[in-house]
């Protein structure tokens, strides 16, 4: 319904103005919820992406963790395998000196010719041989191992049958009897009795 005005022009009824301004909300809360729903979507958005990043960012920290601990193993493992090759290579070294140590002490045999064998500096088989000997003692083979030989006078005779031989007894003395008073016969021979 339109009023009529007094000056004769027709206004819109408060009606007509009511329905209009309420439509109006209504578009505007439309609007306006559109963008609270676009906002709570990008909030979702958001909060799932950020919680993304803090798994990632801890799986990172733990793959960090991880390879501090494996890389400290390697390092222990390392050292293992470093100690136990060294003391095999002081282990082969002393087991190849003793071998040259065992050439050169044998009869007839000199430092630089070995060292010429091995094709090594003499000053160094020199000083192989000498830790040898002073690490091992006397090369196996070497003059002072041979066991000494006994004077042949400080050893007691044997007899063939393997028992000691008997003392020798000294010589027996005859014993001569005495003789007994000598009497004188008529015709000058001696005659003695026996006492």
């Amino acid at each position: 319904m339109v009023e009529q005005s007094t000056s004769g022009k027709r206004r819109p009824s408060r009606a007509r103005g009511k329905s209009v301004a309420a439509e109006q909300l209504r578009a505007l809360k439309a609007k306006r919820d559109a963008a609270d729903a676009e906002i709570a979507e990008r909030k979702r958005r958001e909060d799932a992406a950020l919680e993304r990043y803090a798994e990632a960012v801890a799986a990172g920290v733990a793959v960090e963790e991880e390879l501090e601990r494996e890389l400290a193993a390697l390092d222990r493992k390392r050292e293992e395998l470093r100690t136990a090759a060294e003391r095999r290579k002081a282990q082969t070294a002393a087991e190849a000196a003793a071998a040259l140590a065992e050439i050169v002490a044998l009869p007839g045999r000199s430092v630089e010719e070995v060292a010429g064998w091995v094709d090594l500096p003499v000053k160094r088989v020199r000083r192989m041989v000498r830790d040898a000997k002073a690490g091992q003692g006397p090369a196996r083979g070497s003059e002072n191992e041979r066991p000494a030989v006994r004077p042949a006078s400080s050893v007691p005779a044997v007899a063939v049958s393997g028992a000691p031989e008997a003392p020798t007894a000294p010589p027996a003395v005859a014993k001569v009897p005495e003789a007994g008073p000598v009497a004188v016969t008529a015709s000058g021979a001696e005659t003695g009795t026996s006492a």
